[in-house]
């Protein structure tokens, strides 16, 4: 149409994935325009957010590759360098220590909007990238040439649509992908904890009969909380008050952080699994939570986004070497598909295989629970071989990383 906009790609969702890939698309000089419904968001400041991501090392080698790293406030990144893995009433103990890989660390903890505001500086700092917030769409059309997204802002026509649009993406929903879903009968409550012990650079991970319990470190005498339990029971859990809440808590945590001093905030949302059959069609391709939403047992969510976003932008870059370059081209986009929807499928069933598996609470179950625990704990080759995955280390990830 005459009075579109009229751009190469088009990436909707300006959050972890879509910002990634925008960023690491720069390079190419194709012309890039990254929508959102939210301004970017300002740089963080006083108390933490809710939203933390533990954020692994090929996670941090991309984020370096394009250039944001070095924007992210290093006083509000925290460094871990173990994560323990423990059961309720067990003394096993599951520990992966980055050190016995030749790793110096595993990663940092960091507020989302830390490093979405470093990515936002990234893209606002380069020519071929207009970034455009307080768009409402509504409307897709595909056709053999070009896609049509219809806006409140105008008509934007593009040779790819990418979905980074998170978990409800109306992308997926216009482009009429067909997908899986199912929920957990589970709520993830988080919060920043304030207490009087030693993390250690350690995370750590609990298996409660409610669920698995996630303490990340933050600061010095600051976790971010991460409990995923029963949805009636977590609802019990955010109507107390502080304290009765702090009573809850150090029930659970079993005396592990020593007294916790205070937890103002708090929320929860419900956990869900979503894989569509595909991530990609003729022109539209899909990253992050708009193409798989997972258990955050393990913290991995954010950190698939990210690789995602890394795979595609290696892909198209690679490909825009050559003259006519397409990037809506069906064939160019399997490429991304064809490496990332196996991968990501592995992650899925593992940590819903392993929340279902850690929150039965039989007695049976429990004692052999506890017994492979101890025993993969002694199981060095597979245990490392499993922290270079968590750590996003293994072969089959993009270059960036």
């Amino acid at each position: 149409m005459s009075n579109s906009k009229q751009y190469d790609i088009v990436i909707v969702g300006a959050g972890l994935a879509g910002a990634t890939l925008a960023s690491g698309l720069a390079p190419t000089r194709l012309n890039i325009a990254l929508l959102d419904r939210n301004p970017a968001p300002p740089a963080p400041s006083g108390d933490y957010d809710l939203r933390v991501s533990s954020l692994n090392r090929g996670s941090e080698n991309i984020l370096k590759q394009i250039d944001a790293w070095p924007l992210i406030d290093a006083s509000r990144a925290w460094r871990y360098d173990k994560v323990q893995v423990c059961q309720q009433d067990s003394s096993s103990r599951l520990t992966f220590d980055s050190t016995e890989i030749g790793e110096p660390y595993m990663g940092h903890m960091i507020e989302n909007s830390n490093v979405v505001h470093a990515l936002m500086r990234r893209v606002t700092a380069v020519n071929n990238i207009d970034f455009i917030d307080g768009i409402n769409i509504t409307d897709l059309s595909v056709n053999d040439q070009s896609t049509e997204l219809e806006t409140d802002q105008g008509i934007f026509e593009a040779k790819l649509i990418v979905g980074a649009d998170g978990p409800r993406s109306l992308i997926r929903k216009l482009a009429g992908f067909e997908e899986t879903q199912g929920f957990y009968g589970q709520k993830c409550i988080v919060g920043t904890v304030n207490f009087d012990g030693n993390h250690r650079q350690t995370a750590w991970q609990r298996f409660l009969s409610t669920g698995p319990l996630g303490i990340l470190p933050l600061a010095p005498g600051y976790c971010s909380l991460a409990w995923s339990c029963e949805s009636d029971f977590a609802d019990e859990r955010l109507q107390e008050s502080e304290q009765d809440f702090i009573n809850s808590l150090e029930q659970a945590l079993d005396g592990h952080l020593g007294n916790i001093k205070a937890m103002p905030k708090r929320a929860a949302y419900p956990l869900t699994h979503m894989h569509p059959q595909n991530y990609v069609s003729h022109r539209i391709a899909l990253i992050g939570d708009a193409a798989h939403t997972i258990h955050p047992l393990a913290g991995l969510g954010a950190n698939l986004g990210i690789t995602d976003a890394g795979a595609l932008a290696q892909i198209l870059s690679e490909q825009n070497q050559q003259k006519s370059f397409d990037p809506g081209q069906h064939q160019v986009l399997r490429r991304y598909e064809r490496w990332r929807k196996p991968q990501n499928q592995i992650y899925l069933s593992t940590m819903s295989g392993l929340n279902m598996l850690f929150s039965k609470n039989l007695h049976s179950i429990s004692s052999l629970r506890s017994i492979g625990l101890s025993i993969a704990d002694k199981f060095t080759p597979a245990k490392n071989l499993l922290m270079q995955r968590a750590m996003g280390l293994n072969a089959d990830q993009p270059d960036l990383t």
